[in-house]
């Protein structure tokens, strides 16, 4: 035992590895959700949960927990079950948050008893499956199609209200900064659409609270929906979910805001709430804009100073007010003044003749070269050159949010060689479940990494599903399911004898005392191919190609032996 002075702890050694836990700044939150009174507001407002099986507030709590941890998917909901401290800690603390009828009811929801500390991957699915509408139509390809809300997805953002009102009486703002912004989620299912960049994913668009640093409203929509697609609408809803305390509102937002009844909305002072919003939004580079700026003087050009530590530095960029009247905002003498500003910077490579390709606007002024250019439309009164920085601030913690939603194609790619080969081994029981395998550059437990071997984002065949690794003969994890589903738990006889001569055949799975191929034999083992269709909906077994698929494996972890870094391979 090792004592300390200074502060309020002893290190005390333990040689036992029972109970010890990586995930031990997950109990922390427990303690947030019950000071904030998250928890009684998933009680009163989340009804997914039927009057079998888990609670809203023990399925809220996974899914916080799974995405805390760095979850991809429902079946790392696994990883959280198999840390035994993690799971001693969340059953204790549990109970502190869930009612005396609550923690009565535990014992009869369950046919055989509670078996986990978190729910199973089948279980969460079912529960996350109620928060959609089976009867809305489906997206299809050439229309933009947003799905309603149902009453079980408004319950889960008045959840998020709840949350936005305890850090409003915690640390209160007056006003309300939102930069609305859409990103891009790519995806390989099947039913996906195909967005503006010509692969498939999702588009969600979010609004952030500046100020308090949290989500106030995101809408989940297809890859085919534009990002300036019914922005209105999702400003409204944002706004009502603000708190009764915030009583001045502003926004943010690039060239998908460019929107005519948006602009007019919140600098015509349409919301009976909060009147005029001030505004500050990428403006679109028409032809007309450029006329605008062409006719510009050139002494009406200054330059964008960028201020650090209050010590001016300079920068290529330069902006200029420009004399821009679209019809939008011309149509009525009544109508506020909106200011229009460009923004041009040289563009620092040979003339090659392709600006028109670029990915961005140009613009060229004569002997001065050509220039990037850029528009803001704003209805603020104060210096052009401030409404720009300020604009810019919406890049910082809001794109954040953009980091955690999205997942690149790199990274999908640098890890789909690695998880597959890993989760054959797992079927062939060569490692255990909690091998991390080959560890990348980037994290290789990308979404989709183990769910969907044998479709697009992997190469090779499809696989059965995923199962943990145990000892010959162990019993089956014991489910969780509703009394109202059949399954067998640990206390059920086996089904055949752990050393009868067919025990694991036709299971897809490699038995305990099977050796590994020869050299001879992994030399001529046949590639791995494409296969499209999943070897699931053939309903036949395929325990003979799988072995073909594990020999190649097996052949080229053997070539690469050091480039994988594990000898035990």
């Amino acid at each position: 035992m090792l004592a300390q002075g200074l502060l309020d702890f002893q290190y005390e050694a333990d040689s036992s590895s029972h109970g010890l836990t990586s995930l031990g700044g997950l109990p922390v939150y427990l303690d947030l959700i019950k000071a904030s009174g998250l928890g009684a507001a998933i009680r009163r407002h989340v009804g997914a949960a039927g009057e079998q099986g888990w609670l809203d507030l023990q399925m809220v709590l996974a899914v916080i927990f799974l995405n805390l941890s760095g979850g991809d998917c429902v079946n790392d909901i696994e990883r959280l079950e198999r840390d035994s401290g993690f799971a001693a800690i969340l059953r204790a603390i549990e109970r502190g948050l869930l009612s005396r009828a609550e923690r009565r009811s535990l014992k009869i929801r369950w046919r055989r008893g509670r078996g986990r500390a978190t729910p199973s991957p089948s279980a969460l699915s079912g529960w996350l499956e109620r928060f959609h509408d089976k009867a809305s139509p489906k997206a299809a390809a050439g229309t933009a199609f947003i799905a309603a809300v149902t009453a079980e997805l408004r319950g889960l953002w008045r959840v998020n209200q709840a949350l936005l009102e305890f850090l409003q009486k915690h640390r209160a703002a007056a006003s309300a900064t939102l930069d609305m912004d859409a990103t891009l989620i790519q995806t390989h299912k099947r039913d996906a659409l195909f967005c503006y960049k010509n692969f498939k994913a999702y588009q969600p668009l979010n609004c952030w609270w500046a100020e308090q640093g949290a989500m106030l409203y995101s809408e989940f929509r297809d890859g085919n929906v534009p990002a300036g697609h019914e922005q209105l609408r999702v400003l409204k809803e944002s706004l009502r979910h603000l708190p009764d305390s915030v009583k001045k509102v502003s926004l943010r937002s690039d060239t998908a805001g460019y929107q005519e009844d948006l602009l007019l909305y919140c600098g015509e002072g349409k919301d009976p709430r909060f009147g005029v919003i001030a505004f500050a939004i990428g403006a679109d580079v028409t032809e007309a804009f450029r006329a605008a700026v062409l006719a510009t003087p050139q002494d009406a050009w200054q330059p964008l100073i960028r201020w650090v530590d209050d010590k001016p530095q300079q920068t290529d960029q330069e902006w200029a007010e420009i004399c821009y009247v679209p019809s939008w905002a011309g149509h009525s003498r009544k109508r506020a003044d909106y200011r229009f500003l460009a923004i041009r910077e040289p563009l620092r490579q040979l003339a090659l003749g392709d600006e028109a390709q670029l990915p961005f606007p140009t613009q060229g002024f004569g002997q001065k070269g050509v220039y990037k250019l850029f528009g803001v439309v704003t209805n603020h009164k104060g210096p052009g050159d401030g409404v720009i920085w300020w604009l810019r601030e919406r890049c910082g913690k809001s794109e954040e949010v953009h980091s955690v939603l999205r997942i690149s194609k790199d990274e999908i790619r640098s890890g789909r060689r690695t998880a597959a080969l890993r989760a054959v081994r797992r079927q062939r029981r060569l490692v255990g479940a909690d091998d991390p395998g080959v560890q990348s550059k980037c994290r290789d437990e990308a979404p989709r990494a183990r769910r969907e071997l044998g479709g697009e984002t992997h190469e090779g065949v499809a696989l059965p599903p995923d199962r943990l690794a145990r000892a010959r003969g162990q019993p089956r994890p014991q489910t969780d399911h509703s009394p109202g589903r059949r399954g067998r738990s640990a206390d059920d006889p086996a089904r055949r004898p752990p050393r009868h001569p067919g025990a694991g055949a036709g299971t897809g799975r490699m038995s305990q005392n099977r050796a590994l191929p020869n050299r001879k034999v992994m030399s001529g083992a046949r590639p791995m191919g494409r296969r499209r269709c999943p070897m699931a909906a053939s309903g036949k077994p395929d325990s003979p190609r799988l072995h073909t698929i594990m020999t190649g494996l097996a052949m080229r972890a053997a070539e690469r032996r050091e480039e994988i870094g594990n000898p035990h391979l």
